[in-house]
């Protein structure tokens, strides 16, 4: 949220600036996810949450594509979001959303467009949100903002949330 793209190195639990951001646009980055190109997308939004779009961020100098790759609809402006794998195939991967109006989950697809999924479900993901982060085998995983918080597996196709585990400790997080 302070337009500046860092790295980690996990070794050393150290955290290296990369650059600013200068994504053309006065909205503010909001959320990102690395694709396997190591590629950020990064979801910008404005404030009240009435418009948002999705930047290409090169990782190794923090430039931006000139232009959004991504155009949101309203309700879906603010985001977390996750790449997972097509069916554990090593070389196909999809970027999976979720909107913090409590719309579920949904994907962009090959045309740069979103395409709702559906709502999480069972109780008590009903209507909540999450950051997501998928596997290489082709799982897809919340970190949802329920109270108390949860983590759980998301079925990319019905937004089932199965294996939900509460984190103890933390508290319901606003982003």
């Amino acid at each position: 949220d302070a337009n500046r793209l860092y790295s980690f190195n996990p070794q050393a639990k150290q955290f290296t600036l990369i650059g600013p951001l200068n994504c053309n646009t006065s909205l503010q980055p909001n959320s990102m996810a690395v694709d396997r190109n190591a590629v950020a997308w990064v979801n910008y939004v404005g404030s009240p949450d009435l418009n948002g779009v999705i930047f290409k961020v090169n990782t190794k100098d923090a430039s931006c594509e000139p232009t959004p790759v991504v155009n949101l609809p309203q309700g879906w402006t603010r985001m977390g979001m996750g790449f997972s794998t097509n069916n554990g195939d090593p070389n196909s991967e999809t970027l999976f959303v979720s909107a913090t109006s409590g719309q579920g989950v949904g994907k962009i697809n090959a045309a740069n467009t979103l395409n709702p999924i559906a709502g999480f479900s069972p109780g008590a993901f009903s209507g909540a949100s999450a950051e997501l982060t998928g596997t290489g085998d082709g799982r897809l995983y919340g970190y949802f903002t329920t109270s108390p918080v949860q983590v759980g597996q998301i079925d990319k196709t019905t937004g089932a949330v199965t294996n939900g585990k509460v984190i103890t400790g933390l508290a319901t997080p606003s982003a």
